[in-house]
């Protein structure tokens, strides 16, 4: 579903400028001001956190790296 909502489509944009504290201002803003927004990506970081950082995945990329460096 696509938003028409002229405050996603600020963030949206924002990822396609240079940093800057008014970027990470206006984003910081954009999250905090919305309880369900805050709540949502929340949610999201966490599933990605432990889709991306599960202690097994990366126990077996050290591993395999290790192999790689001492095989």
């Amino acid at each position: 579903m696509v938003s028409r909502s002229p405050v996603l489509k600020r963030f949206q944009l924002m990822k396609f400028l240079p940093y800057s504290k008014l970027r990470s201002t206006n984003c910081i803003d954009w999250i905090l001001t919305d309880d369900k927004r805050h709540k949502d990506l929340c949610i999201k970081a966490r599933e990605k956190a432990v889709a991306c950082f599960d202690i097994e995945k990366i126990a077996k990329q050290y591993a395999e790296l290790y192999g790689e460096v001492l095989g």
